[in-house]
Parts: C-alpha cells; structure tokens; sequence
C-alpha cells in the first residue's frame, strides 16, 4: 500500500487532522506528529507526552470491506504494534479492548472512528500513541502503570523511525484482513490477549458487569461470566479492574 506521509512538529491531533481533512486524504495516508496538544484515547482522555517522547500516529483508509468490518481494524492496528516490539526483543500482548501492555503495564493506546455515507463505509481513522523514550520519572505521572520500549530494552530513538516498520508488518496485515477478513487473523488476536481467564469488572455506560473473561468472539467481542454462571457478551466496554487471576506467560 502506497503510504503519503504528512509529519508535523505539533499539531492539535493527528486523530483529528484525518477527521478534519478526510474529503482530501488518499487512501493509505499518513499523519505523523512529534507533539500534539490535544491528543485523546478512549472516553477523551488525554494522552501525556512530551515531544519527541511517543510514536504519535494515524492512517486513513478507505477499505473496500463490508461496514461491519471497519472497526477490527482497530485490532489490526494493534497486533501491527505487538509485531513491532517483538523487533525490539518486547513481548507486549493486549488489553481489551484497545491497549497494548508490557509486563501488565501499558506501553500503547489505540483510537478508532468510521465515517458512513448512507450505509456504505465511507473511511476508517485508525491512530497509536506509543510511548518510546520516556523514563521510570516520566511515566509515574501518568494515571495508570506505563512502560515504554527505553525502560523494556534500554534504547532511545526517534519515533518517527519507527514509521517505515510499524507500516510493514500493518500492510502485511491489512493484506490479509482485506482479503480473508479477521478471521484470518483472530487466532494470532485470541492468544496475545491477557485477560482471559481474569475476573473484571466491565463498565458499559453506566452499567457494570463483573465476573471471569470465559472467551473472546470472531467479531472481537468479549464473553464474561458472572458468579450466578450467566455469560454475556460485550462488544465494547471499559476493563475498570482486574483482580484474581495469576500471570499469562508467552
């Protein structure tokens, strides 16, 4: 896939450039920034980084895939990113529904949206924040336990290098995705998941749902059982606690 890169020193949101500037993107682009000020994850929450510090990173597409499709690519993104810190000697596995942690701490977010004409899907914005050069200081100020490749193997670089190989192995990916579906792909997906088997408390709006992770669906979905043996199915939610379950190797 052909890949145009537009790279900023700061902009407010490379997430939101794509949005904003979709009617002129092509098919594959590239946003890239060293700083942004009003970067977000999930829920609007925002991502703290200093410059030159994270990976800061969209891709516009516009897949010729059915609209039912379009937010796997969200995990398509993901299992790129593990494919990535895996050159890095990083074993990173992931957290649904959009994080990728290391040693059960986060070293990646993910954030996606899709835009529909009519009932046709339109475009797809997919974009990562990875956290590259900070330090132990740096990422103690963060609300949650963070990690990033400096701390996991000692070694500094410009985000933006990591550009060209985070796009290999997505196109390599994105391939088979478009080709297959996920199902070519949910397997590899099943077994980088960390929370199989934990028992969580699951935020869907302002309902909660508790219980033990029993599996995870062909649509990426989620499967918890509760304590009275009722099993659901969440396709999207907030993992608002993890207790209980011991450490997955591999």
């Amino acid at each position: 896939m052909n890949h145009p890169h537009i790279h900023f020193e700061s902009c407010a949101s490379t997430h939101l450039y794509a949005s904003e500037h979709a009617k002129d993107l092509e098919d594959g682009s590239v946003i890239t920034a060293d700083f942004q000020g009003e970067g977000r994850g999930r829920f609007g929450r925002k991502w703290i980084s200093k410059p030159g510090d994270s990976l800061l990173m969209t891709i516009f597409l516009r897949p010729k895939i059915p609209p039912a499709h379009a937010t796997s690519l969200l995990h398509v993104l993901a299992l790129s990113v593990v494919g990535l810190l895996k050159d890095h000697q990083i074993n990173a596995l992931l957290r649904w529904p959009n994080d990728v942690v290391v040693k059960e701490k986060k070293i990646a977010g993910l954030l996606a949206d899709a835009s529909f004409q009519g009932s046709q899907l339109s475009d797809v914005i997919i974009s990562v924040g990875l956290n590259v050069n900070q330090d132990i200081p740096e990422l103690e100020k963060i609300d949650r336990p963070a990690t990033s490749i400096f701390v996991e193997c000692g070694r500094r670089e410009k985000p933006v290098t990591l550009v060209p190989p985070l796009l290999s192995h997505f196109d390599r990916l994105y391939e088979l995705f478009t080709r297959d579906g996920f199902t070519s792909l949910i397997d590899e997906w099943r077994q980088k998941q960390m929370l199989i088997g934990k028992r969580v408390r699951l935020e869907i709006g302002t309902e909660f749902f508790e219980g033990r992770i029993v599996s995870f669906g062909d649509d990426c979905s989620i499967a918890v059982e509760n304590d009275a043996g009722i099993v659901r199915s969440f396709v999207a939610g907030e993992v608002v606690q993890v207790r209980g379950a011991p450490p997955r190797c591999g």
